[in-house]
């Protein structure tokens, strides 16, 4: 196979060679489209590239990817989308919770009527009897106050 890659394009970035054969352009693959002019000396689009030292690349520690400059207005714009994507979410949330309890509640009731009913009726039962206590002491307290007395 004959070569139209010449020395010229030794350091060029679309440069290609498979094992076995001999060095080609790339260019069609790369771009797109057709090279506008011959491959070799006559080449037009050749691009220098350090094939022994690839460019560092700059890497944010916190997401692996490249930082972004941006401006007080662009970063105030992301955190207000994100406060109201996370509101959004909160509200979702919040409404997912309060169905699965009210269906929890629901069924708790349905089950347990009996137990419910006791329980109601003891809470009756001592609070009547506290608020028995309670005005027999306010009439002990009164009788008290009229031997000694004293006016309410």
């Amino acid at each position: 196979m004959v070569s139209l890659v010449t020395e010229y394009c030794e350091p060029c970035f679309y440069r290609k060679s498979f094992a076995g054969s001999g060095n080609y352009c790339d260019y069609i693959c790369m771009v797109g489209k057709p090279r506008p002019c011959p491959a070799g000396d006559g080449c037009t689009v050749r691009i220098l590239t350090k094939r022994s030292k690839p460019e560092p690349i700059t890497i944010s520690s916190k997401r692996g990817r490249p930082k972004v400059e941006r401006t007080e207005e662009e970063i105030a714009a992301l955190e207000y989308e994100r406060r109201l994507k996370r509101r959004e979410y909160d509200r979702m949330k919040y409404h997912k919770n309060k169905e699965k309890n009210r269906i929890r509640s629901q069924l708790y009731y349905a089950n347990n009527k009996e137990k419910i009913a006791a329980r109601h009726k003891a809470w009756n039962e001592k609070n009547r009897e506290r608020a028995n206590q309670y005005a027999r002491e306010f009439r002990r307290r009164q009788k008290e106050a009229k031997k000694n007395g004293i006016t309410t």
